[in-house]
């Protein structure tokens, strides 16, 4: 997509890997708003997480994705 290119392009690839909390290479709403509170942080200068802290996961994701991770193969 043409956001995911232009946050590649600038340098910002952990924001997007950070917010596409799907991981399907596309950005909800929610993911999108995520990717902009990071954008804000670094050019605010502040580290930007290792890990998505929960408070930032979309709320409709929170509880699938933790699940989904959580599960033993």
């Amino acid at each position: 997509t043409v956001i995911m290119m232009m946050m590649m392009m600038s340098g910002a690839p952990q924001i997007w890997q950070l917010s596409d909390v799907t991981k399907d290479g596309c950005l909800s709403l929610e993911e999108f708003l995520t990717a902009m509170h990071l954008v804000v942080l670094r050019r605010n200068e502040i580290p930007l997480p290792e890990e998505l802290p929960v408070c930032l996961r979309p709320s409709n994701l929170r509880h699938s994705v933790i699940d989904r991770h959580n599960k033993v193969s």
